[in-house]
C-alpha cells in the first residue's frame, strides 16, 4: 500500500489488523524527493527504528542535528521529534519499522453495536459528570506526563474536564486550542453534534474522525458509562493529504490551506498510533469511573449493613448473622488503597493483559463477598476467592511476592464455610510481612491425609515468638474475638468439634510460619 505525501511517499508493507490484536507494528519503505522537507513530527509509538537505505539527507532528532546516508541506523524512543530535508539530487530512502500503541480488544472499550443514550435525568447527568471529574482529576498526572498527543475531554454539557498544550505550530497560529478550546475550529461542534447518539436510537461504532475548517483531522471518542455518553474525548491533530477536505467545504476560507506554514503529512501507522494513545485514555477513564462505581456500591451494602446491626443489636442470633456478613464483606481499605493505585498506574503504563486481569481479579473479590448468600461452600470456590485477593497482592508487591499452590484435585469438593481461607492469608500481610525486608511467599497445600483434607496456608515472613504459639492457638478456641479466632468459630459451627485448627513454627531457618485446618472430606 503506498501513501502519498507532500514530501514523497511511504510504501507500507505490513500493517497493524484492527481485527488482530496480536498484530502490531509496521514495516514501510519512506522516500523523501530531492529537494523535499519532512517538516517537524513527533514519532508516536513506543519507539521505531529506522534503517537508511539509500541516498543522504541532513536530520535532526530532538533538535540535534545529524546527516545520515546509507546504512545509519537509529532507535526512537517514544515521542521523539523528528525532521529532515534532501538537499541532493536523488531520493532518500529509509526502511521504517514502529510498535505502536498495543491495541486493545474492542469490547473493552465499545459494545459491538451499543446504542449510547444522552441522560434527560438532571441528577443522573450530575452524577456522571462527578464520575467523569474525578477519574480525569486521578488520571492526569499519569496522562501528563506519558501522552504527548494534543487532546480535549469535554464533559456531555459540553464542559472542558481536562486538555493538555501539545498542539502542533500549524494549530497555534490558525486558533488558540490550549487558552480558549471552545473557539478552536476542531471543537466548535457540541458533543450532540458528534455524531454518537442524540436519542434516536441510532448505533455507534466507537472512534469518529473529523477534519476543521483548515485541513486538520483529529479524533472524535466517546466516553461511556453504563450505556451513557458521559463524555467525548476530542484529539489527535494532525494533517494528512490524503484525508484533508477544501476550507471552502466546511465553510472557512479556502486561502488558508494555501498558505507556506509548515506542515507534516502524517503516515498511516502514525495516524494508528495517535488513534491507539486516544483510546487508551478513554478506556482508563471508563475503568476508573467503573471502580469508582464499585466502591460506591460497596460503601453502601457496608451502610445498610450498618443500619441493620443497629436496629437488631438486642436479638443475638440476628446480631451474629450481621457480624458474619460484615466479617465476609471486609476489604481493607488500605490493600483497596492501594490495588486502585496500582490499576490506575497499569492503565498508562503497564501491561495490557495485565491490567485486565487485575481488574477481573478485583471484581470477584466485590462479586464473591457481596453476592454469595449461602453460608457452606466447596473448597474450589474459597480457593478461587484466595487466587484473586493473592494475584492482587502480587500486582502491588511485584517480583518481591512469590507464591505457590499445591493441590490435590480430590479435595476440591470438600465443604468448607465461606470465606474462611482469604483472612488466613490476609494475616501474612497485614502482621508477618510487616517490617519483613526478604522476599515473601506464601505457600497454598491442600492434601488427603487418612480421609481428611488438610489445609495448610504458610508464610515465611517474622514468625510470632515460640512461646506465644500455643497461647495463640488457644485464644482461637475460646472465642476470644482477638486474631483468627472468627475464622475458628466458623469451623466450630459447621463441623462441631470434628476439625482442627492449629498455628505452628517449622524449626527450619529461617523458620516458616504455619496455619493448618484439618476437615472431613
Amino acid at each position: 500500500m503506498r501513501q502519498e505525501t507532500e514530501w514523497g511517499y511511504i510504501d507500507w508493507e505490513y500493517l497493524p489488523d484492527p481485527k488482530n490484536p496480536k498484530r502490531w507494528f509496521s514495516v514501510g519503505k519512506t522516500t523523501i524527493l530531492p529537494g523535499k522537507r519532512q517538516p517537524p513530527h513527533v514519532h508516536y509509538g513506543y519507539e521505531q527504528f529506522l534503517y537508511v537505505l539509500s541516498g543522504e539527507v541532513d536530520t535532526k532528532f530532538n533538535g540535534v542535528e545529524e546527516h545520515v546516508s546509507a546504512g545509519d541506523y537509529f532507535i526512537l524512543e517514544a515521542d521523539t521529534t523528528h525532521e529532515c530535508i534532501n538537499k541532493s539530487s536523488k531520493p532518500y530512502c529509509e526502511l521504517l519499522v514502529t510498535n505502536p500503541i498495543p491495541r486493545e480488544p474492542e469490547r473493552d472499550l465499545y459494545a459491538e453495536n451499543a446504542v449510547y443514550e444522552y441522560m434527560s435525568d438532571p441528577e443522573l447527568a450530575s452524577k456522571y459528570r462527578r464520575r467523569l471529574n474525578s477519574a480525569a482529576e486521578n488520571l492526569k498526572n499519569s496522562i501528563a506526563r506519558d501522552v504527548s498527543i494534543p487532546f480535549c475531554l469535554f464533559d456531555a454539557s459540553d464542559s472542558v474536564v481536562l486538555k493538555n498544550d501539545c498542539y502542533s505550530a500549524w494549530c497555534r497560529q490558525k486558533c488558540d486550542p490550549v487558552n480558549a478550546p471552545r473557539s478552536c475550529a476542531c471543537y466548535q461542534r457540541s458533543v450532540a453534534d458528534s455524531g454518537f447518539e442524540s436519542g434516536s436510537g441510532a448505533a455507534s461504532d466507537g472512534t469518529r474522525s473529523y477534519t476543521c475548517s483548515y485541513g486538520v483531522s483529529l479524533y472524535l471518542l466517546p466516553v461511556i458509562h453504563n450505556g451513557c455518553l458521559a463524555g467525548v474525548l476530542r484529539g489527535g491533530q494532525h494533517w494528512s493529504s490524503g484525508a484533508s477536505v477544501l476550507a471552502d467545504s466546511a465553510g472557512g476560507d479556502p486561502r488558508l490551506l494555501k498558505e507556506d506554514l509548515p506542515r507534516y503529512d502524517t503516515p498511516y501507522a502514525t495516524e494508528l498510533s495517535i488513534e491507539k494513545t486516544l483510546r487508551r485514555i478513554v478506556s482508563s477513564l471508563q475503568r476508573y469511573m467503573d471502580i469508582l462505581d464499585s466502591m460506591e456500591a460497596l460503601s453502601m451494602q457496608k451502610a445498610e449493613l450498618n443500619s441493620f446491626m443497629e436496629k437488631n443489636s438486642e436479638l443475638e442470633r440476628s446480631l451474629s448473622t450481621v457480624e458474619e456478613k460484615v466479617t465476609n464483606l471486609k476489604i481493607d481499605h488500605h490493600f483497596l488503597f492501594n490495588t486502585l493505585n496500582c490499576l490506575a498506574d497499569l492503565s498508562l503504563n503497564g501491561d495490557r493483559m495485565a491490567l485486565y486481569q487485575s481488574i477481573i481479579d478485583l471484581s470477584k473479590l466485590f462479586r464473591y463477598t457481596m453476592a454469595q448468600t449461602e453460608q457452606i461452600v466447596p473448597l474450589s470456590r474459597e480457593i478461587e476467592y484466595l487466587r484473586s485477593y493473592l494475584n492482587l497482592q502480587k500486582l502491588r508487591c511485584g517480583d518481591s511476592l512469590f507464591l505457590s499452590y499445591d493441590i490435590d484435585p480430590t479435595c476440591l469438593d470438600t465443604p468448607v464455610p465461606f470465606n474462611f481461607l482469604q483472612p488466613i492469608a490476609e494475616n501474612a500481610f497485614t502482621h508477618a510481612f510487616i517490617g519483613f525486608d526478604g522476599k515473601k511467599k506464601v505457600d497454598l497445600k491442600v492434601k488427603t491425609v487418612r480421609k481428611q483434607t488438610v489445609i495448610t496456608i504458610s508464610n515465611n515472613g517474622i514468625p510470632p515468638k515460640a512461646e506465644d504459639v500455643d497461647r495463640i492457638s488457644l485464644s482461637w478456641a475460646s472465642g476470644s474475638g482477638h486474631g483468627l479466632s472468627f475464622i475458628y468459630d466458623k469451623l466450630r459451627a459447621c463441623f462441631g468439634e470434628d476439625f482442627d485448627m492449629r498455628l505452628s513454627i517449622t524449626k527450619q531457618r529461617p523458620p516458616v510460619t504455619k496455619v493448618t485446618v484439618t476437615l472431613p472430606k
